[in-house]
């Protein structure tokens, strides 16, 4: 879940800082609506992975979906798609 909420706010922030300001708030607002999508699906398919493989499987899921997220921003970032400009 921390992964999760880390993840968020650094897309946020990427999003902000990164965006033309004339189409920032479209943006958001399909960020939000495909992120509320992807919960209306999560919910779907951890309940079903509830059901049929016991409580702890949603969460192994979303901590599959953590560590793919990881290593593509690492992969990302040792390429040079990602970097800090801030210096």
């Amino acid at each position: 879940m921390l992964g999760t909420m880390m993840e968020n706010m650094t897309v946020d922030c990427l999003l902000l800082r990164k965006a033309d300001p004339k189409i920032r708030g479209v943006l958001n607002g399909t960020a939000v609506a495909v992120g509320y999508s992807g919960l209306f699906f999560y919910s779907i398919v951890g309940g079903l992975l509830f059901d049929h493989y016991g409580p702890y499987s949603p969460f192994i899921l979303i901590a599959v979906f953590d560590l793919l997220f990881a290593i593509v921003l690492g992969v990302a970032a040792y390429f040079g798609v990602i970097y800090n400009d801030l210096a």
